[in-house]
């Protein structure tokens, strides 16, 4: 699966892009700026992480500008701000979630499934669309019950 990570540009999330890598996302980092933002590849990710450091960047302006402009994936926030009003503003600008830093790679994962899996209106890991049928935690894949033989790159 596609994922777009924007990041503030001050810590670049690395350990993030690597985790997320290992676990069956395809991964397009970008810095956060309108001008990046217009040139990103936003139309064929399944969800978009927005990593917040200390820079200033209000992860609401970020959030905001991706709406307004039609984007309608999953968003996911991870910041170092842990007060409740930062929370509530970028949730109420159209995040589906918020992680204050540090956080495990693993919790950045199944929170990133689980709101991929309620935008596509389902409750486990697997999707079914005709005979194509996908276990995103399993990374398998079956066409009318047949089990595929896919590469790593081939089920992203």
């Amino acid at each position: 699966m596609q994922l777009l990570l924007i990041e503030d540009g001050h810590n670049p999330a690395d350990w993030l892009a690597e985790h997320l890598g290992g676990s069956g996302f395809a991964v397009s980092r970008i810095g956060f700026s309108r001008e990046a933002l217009a040139d990103s590849p936003v139309e064929i990710v399944q969800a978009i992480v927005i990593d917040l450091g200390q820079s200033g960047v209000d992860g609401r302006v970020c959030v905001r500008h991706l709406r307004e402009a039609g984007f309608d994936q999953p968003l996911l926030i991870l910041s170092p701000l842990s007060n409740w009003r930062e929370k509530v503003d970028c949730l109420n600008a159209g995040a589906d979630e918020f992680l204050v830093k540090p956080v495990r790679g693993e919790e950045v994962t199944a929170r990133l499934r689980a709101v991929i899996r309620r935008f596509a209106g389902c409750s486990t890991d697997r999707m079914k669309a005709g005979d194509a049928e996908l276990d995103l935690k399993a990374r398998r894949a079956w066409i009318a019950g047949e089990p595929l033989d896919l590469t790593r790159n081939e089920f992203r």
